[in-house]
């Protein structure tokens, strides 16, 4: 699923912030462990094995990230622990499975005639978002899928988009990663948000996820709508390019703003023109 790996590429980046908000460990050091290489076709790897120092404590805490709630999951999220245990062995190994979407038979355990297994199970739903809106921009995508987290959707944006800490790439990949997870919750505002910040989330490798989904909506409502709401997005792209280029080779703002037909603050917001 793409969602998952939406949620992947953001624990990559902010594994650190993301353990301490989400999941409230205060880790001191987070590394992603690497996988041991395949020894069948279908052995399996697991989501997120990390390596992780809080405090005096150290451990290998197995994570596993789901859109939807699946419980043949926890069989698979067993044997990653098994396999981490013999790994490093006198190492405490824990598990984790953090759920994007609300489920009501979702359990934190496994259990049948012969065995019982436990593990932590983060449900984003319950958290609340007003809290974790000021917590960093690696949190920031997350935002729609917690309690109260569709009023907080367009503040969620506003603060990735200013950030002064972050690059544009990342800019582009935090906004699609917002996109993708408020369409969970929120299809109509999923597509307000790609109309928003279409110029920068075009530059983002999840970008093509976004245009599909907009893609299926648009044959939802309508054949025509799709294909013109496409039409622009190709026009919108070429002119930025070619606004681009234009600027790049000495050509005056003035020329330039007549020649494609755009405006100064276009250009500003697609990062072109920088006053």
């Amino acid at each position: 699923m793409q969602y998952d790996i939406a949620a992947k590429q953001l624990l990559q980046r902010g594994k650190k912030k993301i353990l301490e908000q989400i999941m409230g460990i205060p880790a001191d050091k987070v590394r992603l462990l690497r996988e041991l290489p395949n020894e069948t076709v279908s052995l399996k790897a697991a989501d997120f094995p990390l390596y992780v120092k809080e405090g005096q404590k150290k451990y290998v805490l197995v994570l596993e990230l789901q859109t939807r709630w699946d419980a043949d999951k926890l069989l698979s999220l067993m044997e990653y622990r098994i396999r981490f245990s013999r790994r490093f062995p006198g190492v405490n190994v824990k598990s984790c499975m953090i759920l994007l979407k609300e489920n009501k038979n979702a359990r934190d355990f496994y259990r049948d005639n012969e065995l019982t297994f436990e593990f932590r199970l983060i449900k984003l739903w319950e958290l609340e978002a007003s809290q974790r809106i000021s917590a960093g921009t690696e949190i920031l995508p997350f935002i729609p899928l917690m309690k109260g987290g569709l009023e907080r959707v367009f503040e969620a944006e506003r603060s990735i988009y200013s950030s002064k800490e972050i690059d544009r790439e990342e800019k582009g990949d935090l906004l699609t990663a917002l996109a993708i997870f408020t369409g969970l919750k929120d299809s109509e505002l999923m597509r307000e948000l790609f109309r928003r910040r279409r110029d920068i989330m075009i530059e983002s490798p999840a970008y093509d996820f976004i245009k599909r989904e907009g893609k299926l909506e648009g044959l939802q409502e309508g054949r025509l709508e799709g294909r013109q709401e496409g039409k622009l997005e190709g026009k919108l792209e070429g002119k930025l390019e070619t606004a681009r280029n234009l600027l790049g080779n000495g050509v005056t703002l003035e020329i330039v703003l007549k020649s494609t037909g755009l405006t100064a603050e276009r250009l500003r917001t697609a990062g072109i023109l920088i006053d």
